[in-house]
C-alpha cells in the first residue's frame, strides 16, 4: 500500500529592506503541480499588486508526509 505524495511550494520575496518575505503557498500531489499553482497565484497577487516576478528571491518545495489512518492499516 503506497501514500499519494503531496508537495508544498511557497514564494519568497524581497521588500524594501531586502528581506526573504513569503508570499504565498499553494499545494500538488507532484512537484510541477505544486510550482505551477504557486506561480498562477504570484501573477493573480501580482497583477493588483506592485510585485512583479522580478521580485522572487526564492522558490522552496516540500515533500510533505503522508500518514496512514488506522483504517487503513487495519
Amino acid at each position: 500500500m503506497e501514500k499519494e505524495k503531496c508537495f508544498e511550494s511557497t514564494v519568497y520575496i524581497s521588500n524594501a529592506n531586502n528581506d526573504k518575505v513569503e508570499m504565498g503557498t499553494q499545494w500538488g500531489l507532484t512537484e510541477q503541480e505544486a510550482i505551477e499553482k504557486v506561480m498562477i497565484a504570484v501573477n493573480m497577487y501580482s497583477a493588483c499588486a506592485e510585485v512583479g516576478v522580478e521580485d522572487i528571491v526564492a522558490i522552496e518545495t516540500t515533500e510533505l508526509p503522508q500518514h496512514y489512518t488506522a483504517n487503513e492499516l487495519a
